[in-house]
């Protein structure tokens, strides 16, 4: 089930369309939509008690001028890129009487106002009953749900509608919540309990009667906090489904200091569980708007949209977080200031190697847009940038002397970076060689080796004291086999004997390589990057589970053992030896490659699921098809994966310490919608939010993780796929190359946002 777009933070107009207050309905004029533009919501939620205006006898038709107010707020929120949640019964008589009558009513009002905005834009959500309570009961409701939804999918196939469970949309309630099957669904919950000053007492609730009388934003209540939403977050990734806290407040009975104290927490602990929320409210006795002022209430305000932890508070971590990219797929001005010619750019031209015929000769025109992309990365709180350099931008033929333009580019890039307090960290070779180099032999010759190590040498002493961080080689392991054996990427040989010797000689090219840049840089922070997976066998056959072995003795141990052993794994020597041809390392090579890490590079994506195949190759391990449901662009995502991997490395291996240096998901493979000048991703925000998780929990069991960089920050030339898969952050537009960011940018900047800046190198 895939749900609908974020909603991120959100205010409800609380008695401002309809009430029997004074001035009910007359105050909220346009520039108080202004004034939640400018604070920085996201979205407004219109509370409408919509009976008060319906007729009682059938059709029960609402109040035509009635609905003309409502139609008003909806236009000029919308008007100004809001997102509008609106309540299609809000706290109402129809939710807890209990004759057929009152259904009646209610299905007429649904079908009534479905209709009445089956125009508007997908920024409009409908909210279909809110806080049922009395005699609507969870299996009343639930049954009420299906008909409600069957009235808005008949008009409104794609509107995003919000459910709650019944007793007040509590957490508690979410167990009788039975959810059909829409894929354009979201749930909500309403947390005012267990602490005072709710609309609705203390006491309220039984469970509030302990928390009389304890201080706000106490260690003890954020815990009861954290506890309440995690087990409502919990509910909703169980359904697949997202969640939104539709409600939380507390009223001007309470000293404003407390009011923020208890906003903090509860908005705090929901953004840390990427939970979307609506505070309630503006400008009733919860009001965040101070109408007579004109003015926001302090320090309410800066509690719901401030940084929700002081800067003093916050633990220093060892982490950073940023995004990927590689040159070849992002640079474009492939013959520009004297740049030479990669195996890429030969492989580029061979028939029908690259889907539609597609090349890398633009891609994202990073080359010239640089320094807006540098900008964009700073407003998206990125605080490492890994990037390759181009073999043969800065050395042509991947001999002789440097070419100062291409050094000027880079140190230029790197310069920004700093200024912008972002780290920057270098890939020296990520599937570019110099086709020079190629025509000489390539890496199926050693000699190539030595020349990648003249290359980081020159690259450590141009730029070493801009950049502290080198990561010599890229997936050695898809540069030699993807590349050497199968022949789906550069430089497109079909030839197993010469894509063993090529993996071998990826990694005496990676230990020559650190030990020049050692040379060049004291104190230079030296890795290497693996594409790492677990390998499931498709059953528990003798067969798959051999199969499983061995293609975990391909990808995975081959280069772990070499380079944290400082031996190649015996069975993976044999099955080579036997099936490829005979593979003897030289002792002195293996020794070059073992040399202590500084860091060990995961680039993570999915598990894989094998089965015994004696017809492919000499692996014999053919893919399967994973269980599970699979993304629209057909992976089978598991955050579990990436823990096992970690877990992996640290109880195996006692690796050094890990970066994940990839990690990301395509796009659905679809035309990408957008709205208000963003791209939404959902499934990207979810395979974000899952990996991170997982990633907190392997942290949490020990594992020695120091960076993560999300692939990409840009839609980009995709290899043998062309531009069709994007796995960006920031979409870029095929034919403009400008750059729109996408959901999931900014649920990452928030996410890097909540952790706090205080960063303690280790």
């Amino acid at each position: 089930m895939t749900g609908p777009q974020w909603l991120g933070r959100g205010i409800s107009f609380g008695g401002a369309l309809d009430d029997d207050r004074p001035n009910a309905g007359r105050w909220l004029v346009e520039a108080h939509f202004d004034a939640v533009k400018a604070a920085g919501f996201d979205t407004v939620r219109l509370p409408v008690k919509w009976s008060a205006h319906q007729a009682p006898a059938p059709p029960h038709r609402v109040d035509p001028a009635f609905l003309e107010r409502v139609d008003r707020a909806v236009e000029a929120a919308l008007a100004r890129g809001l997102a509008v949640v609106l309540d299609v019964h809000h706290f109402d008589a129809l939710s807890d009487r209990r004759d057929a009558g009152d259904e009646r009513q209610l299905r007429a009002l649904w079908d009534e106002v479905a209709r009445r905005y089956a125009g508007a834009g997908s920024g409009l959500w409908f909210e279909l009953l809110n806080e049922p309570h009395g005699a609507m009961d969870a299996e009343r409701w639930n049954r009420l749900l299906v008909e409600a939804l069957a009235a808005v999918r008949a008009v409104s196939p794609e509107r995003g509608a919000i459910v709650g469970p019944v007793r007040w949309n509590t957490v508690d309630a979410l167990a009788g919540l039975r959810l059909p099957d829409d894929e354009r669904l979201a749930a909500t919950v309403h947390y005012y309990s267990p602490f005072r000053f709710t609309h609705q007492g203390a006491g309220w609730l039984p469970r509030a009667r302990g928390w009389l009388g304890t201080r706000w934003g106490t260690p003890a209540e954020r815990a009861r906090v954290r506890e309440d939403l995690e087990r409502a977050a919990a509910w909703a990734r169980a359904r697949g489904v997202p969640l939104l806290l539709g409600e939380f407040g507390a009223t001007k009975a309470a000293r404003t200091a407390d009011r923020a104290a208890w906003t903090a927490v509860v908005r705090t602990e929901a953004e840390r569980l990427g939970i979307a929320w609506c505070y309630w409210d503006y400008a009733t006795e919860f009001g965040a708007y101070d109408l007579r002022r004109g003015a926001w209430a302090e320090p309410l305000r800066a509690a719901l949209l401030d940084d929700p932890v002081a800067p003093a508070a916050v633990a220093p971590r060892a982490m950073r977080f940023g995004a990927a990219t590689s040159a070849y797929q992002i640079e474009g001005a492939v013959a520009a200031d004297g740049r030479g010619p990669s195996v890429w750019d030969v492989f580029c031209r061979v028939p029908g190697a690259i889907a539609r015929g597609e090349t890398g000769d633009v891609a994202c025109d990073h080359y010239r847009r640089w320094r807006e992309d540098v900008a964009l990365m700073a407003a998206l709180g990125l605080e490492s940038y890994r990037f390759s350099i181009a073999w043969p931008r800065v050395q042509p033929d991947g001999r002789g002397p440097l070419n100062p333009r291409g050094v000027a580019f880079y140190r230029a890039l790197a310069e920004a970076l700093a200024e912008r307090g972002i780290e920057p960290v270098a890939t020296l070779h990520h599937a570019d060689l110099p086709q020079a180099l190629q025509d000489a032999g390539g890496w199926a010759k050693r000699d190539t080796g030595e020349h990648f190590a003249d290359y980081a040498a020159h690259m450590a002493d141009a730029l070493g004291d801009l950049i502290g961080h080198w990561i010599t080689q890229n997936e050695p392991w898809g540069v030699a086999f993807h590349g050497h054996a199968d022949g789906t990427k550069a430089p497109g040989l079909r030839d197993w004997p010469t894509a063993v010797r090529a993996a071998h000689h990826l990694l005496v090219s990676h230990g020559l390589a650190l030990r020049a840049i050692r040379a060049a840089r004291t104190g230079a922070s030296v890795g290497i990057a693996l594409n790492l997976a677990p390998v499931r066998p498709a059953t528990a056959s003798a067969e798959d589970v051999a199969a499983a072995r061995r293609r975990d003795g391909h990808l995975n141990r081959w280069f772990l053992d070499a380079l944290l052993r400082g031996a190649y794994p015996d069975d993976t020597v044999a099955l080579y030896t036997d099936r490829v041809g005979p593979f003897e390392p030289d002792r002195a090579d293996l020794a070059t490659i073992a040399a202590p890490l500084d860091f060990v590079g995961v680039n993570y994506y999915h598990p894989e699921y094998v089965r015994a195949d004696p017809s492919a190759g000499p692996i014999g391990a053919a893919p399967a098809t994973p269980p599970g449901p699979a993304t629209a662009a057909g992976w089978h995502a598991d955050a579990r994966g990436l823990g096992e991997v970690l877990e992996r490395l640290r109880d195996d291996y006692a690796a050094p310490p890990v970066w994940i240096t990839e990690n990301g998901v395509p796009d659905d493979p679809g035309e990408p919608a957008g709205r208000d000048g963003v791209v939404e991703d959902p499934e990207r925000v979810a395979y974000l939010r899952a990996h991170l998780e997982a990633l907190d929990a392997a942290v949490e069991a020990g594992a020695d993780v120091r960076r993560y960089f999300h692939w990409s920050l840009l839609d980009n030339f995709e290899w043998e796929h062309g531009y069709a898969v994007r796995f960006g952050l920031v979409r870029v537009d095929p034919r403009t190359r400008a750059r729109v960011p996408k959901r999931s940018a900014l649920w990452y900047r928030d996410h890097i946002a909540r952790l706090g800046h205080r960063i303690t190198d280790r």
